[in-house]
């Protein structure tokens, strides 16, 4: 459940509204938007690098696009003179504009005003994030991961030093995300160790929403994580990682978790287990109409999907599928997953955890 419209992506929700609909926020609610933050200017870092070029996702639009037909501004000439104040109205312009041009599906553009942006955002730990954002619906729609990666990792370099605060928390989710996309399950659970002690040692209020956002998190996505990386083990391993995702599923139910995230596990576990009458009741605990986290609308798709119930499974596929596809990661899936490609060639996925990494 990745959640951004009404869960930790409320953060993104400030003057450029850039939220994506797949923002990861599983098995969580809102999250409060932290103020706006500027740090005096660092060296700048070497850009990340072109790729060829897929955001749970975490997952429908919550953000807003800009009038087609806006122009964005133009990149500033070499010796001219730009305030910190025009130069921050530039960026925003251009990263409303790449966002809006996702939403079209023109990639190739959203790329090119990435990265007149980025130059403009450095310092700027507001500006940083949603360019961080941003650069997520770029390459997970161009199905560069490692790309989106690395452009979350120099977000998270930026940040070295400073006290940890929501916008951390935020970007160690969105790597989770990306480690899984990559079919790096380990990867996945250590960017989730790292969000859940941002969670832990921040300070940000209120303490109590705080505290609870992190334990939700955090038992989810170790029930959800250990669950699929057991299907990729053996003997006692395997074992080990059952009851380690058993544990922490009913550590979320014992916390008083939500009830769509824990129909969404329930769901998940059952799917792996072959039971799928229980699959069924699962999903069917879940209002599928109103919810908007892309994320947990793939993991019913594909439980319904794999329980022969096709129809019903075609109809959360449409409802994911009307919204914007800013983040790339569930669309990917939904394709690869029912491609018509036989099990044994399939590419990793939560339906395929055994398939070919990207």
């Amino acid at each position: 459940m990745i959640r951004i419209s009404d869960r930790v992506g409320r953060v993104l929700g400030l003057a450029l509204t850039l939220c994506s609909p797949a923002c990861a926020t599983t098995g969580t609610k809102s999250q409060a938007t932290p103020a706006a933050t500027t740090k005096a200017a660092a060296p700048t870092p070497a850009a990340t690098p072109a790729a060829a070029t897929p955001a749970a996702g975490t997952t429908p639009a919550a953000g807003t696009t800009p009038a087609a037909g806006t122009t964005p501004p133009a990149a500033t000439t070499p010796g001219s003179a730009t305030t910190p104040a025009a130069a921050a109205g530039d960026a925003k312009s251009l990263l409303r504009a790449s966002l809006a041009e996702v939403g079209k599906g023109n990639l190739a553009q959203a790329r090119a005003l990435l990265d007149r942006a980025r130059p403009l955002v450095r310092g700027d730990w507001d500006l940083e994030f949603r360019a961080a954002n941003v650069a997520i619906a770029v390459f997970t729609n161009q199905g560069d991961y490692e790309a989106a990666a690395r452009a979350i990792l120099d977000a998270i370099r930026q940040r070295s030093g400073d006290a940890p605060d929501e916008r951390l928390f935020t970007l160690h989710n969105w790597m989770a995300i990306m480690r899984e996309a990559e079919g790096d399950l380990p990867g996945a659970i250590v960017a989730c160790a790292e969000r859940t002690a941002v969670g832990y040692e921040g300070s940000w209020e209120p303490a109590a929403d705080r505290l609870k956002l992190t334990r939700f998190k955090d038992d989810w996505h170790r029930a959800y994580l250990f669950r699929m990386y057991a299907e990729q083990l053996t003997g006692s391993h395997r074992d080990a990682a059952l009851l380690a995702a058993e544990n922490a599923r009913k550590d979320y139910v014992a916390a008083g978790g939500y009830p769509d995230s824990i129909a969404v596990l329930d769901a998940l576990f059952a799917m792996y287990d072959h039971r799928w009458d229980d699959v069924r009741a699962a999903v069917h605990r879940v209002d599928v109409a109103k919810d908007d986290d892309e994320e947990d609308l793939y993991l019913l798709f594909t439980a319904l999907d794999s329980a022969g119930d096709h129809e019903a499974a075609a109809a959360i596929r449409r409802h994911i599928e009307q919204n914007p596809p800013y983040w790339g990661v569930w669309r990917a899936w939904l394709k690869s997953d029912t491609d018509g490609t036989p099990p044994a060639m399939k590419r990793f996925s939560p339906r395929y955890p055994t398939g070919k990494r990207p």
